[in-house]
């Protein structure tokens, strides 16, 4: 499922979408360009080893990535660059996380309290990591709140100030982290959405319409790839 992040980024983006738009509008210096594609180079081989060294974590955030790629396509956001950053190095603080304790917490199975605790506070960990590293202190902060509900920022989150945006960042990581994982526990993209509907003081329900915007054909194509 969402396995091949390369398929899905060419999907062209509806045009019904309530998401908020608005971003700041001044013009980004030459400097600032080459750094965001260093960035973004550096995060994608990031990406690449970890499939290679830690797979389980390597595949999931390939489709955490093809999704958050999914969602902001389109909108009026500055550094658009920073969400797929932040997607690729959303499960950074997974690597002190036992390959085991990752599997069973994605089958939904208990976990006692360290293994717990471990898992619920991942994007911290991967804060702590990130957060003293120049030009990357927003994608920390978007990563770090992965895990907060929508109502934790508001009713409806605008991307337009630093705070919002990375509000913003977080419920968009938050949202897609949670339609793979229901996927991959074997919820067919539709029921997937529709549970995750019916929480909206936990998901954006503009973010969750967007993706529930895919074609049947797009969300067919992308599962099929998990098989592989």
């Amino acid at each position: 499922m969402l396995e091949h992040a390369r398929s899905s980024l060419s999907v062209p983006p509806t045009e019904a979408q309530p998401l908020p738009s608005g971003a700041e509008t001044h013009t980004q210096g030459v400097d600032d360009v080459a750094a965001a594609g260093t960035l973004l180079e550096v995060s994608r081989l990031f990406t690449a080893l970890l499939r290679l060294t830690r797979p389980d974590i390597g595949q999931r955030t390939e489709r955490i990535t093809a999704l958050v790629s999914f969602v902001v396509r389109g909108l009026d956001i500055e550094r658009r660059w920073e969400f797929e950053v932040a997607a690729r190095l959303s499960q950074l603080g997974c690597l002190g996380i036992a390959p085991d304790v990752l599997q069973t917490a994605a089958r939904g199975e208990l976990l006692n309290d360290d293994d717990l605790l471990a898992v619920a506070s991942h994007p911290l960990a991967a804060r702590d990591l990130l957060g003293e590293m120049s030009r990357l202190e927003i994608v920390a902060e978007m990563i770090a709140r992965q895990h907060e509900p929508v109502g934790f920022a508001g009713e409806w989150i605008e991307p337009v100030r630093d705070a919002d945006r990375l509000a913003f960042g977080g419920q968009v990581l938050r949202v897609c982290g949670e339609f793979d994982r229901l996927v991959q526990r074997g919820l067919s993209c539709q029921d997937a959405l529709c549970r995750m509907s019916g929480l909206p003081e936990e998901f954006d329900p503009a973010i969750v319409a967007r993706l529930n915007a895919w074609t049947a054909e797009v969300a067919s194509d992308v599962v099929s790839c998990s098989a592989a």
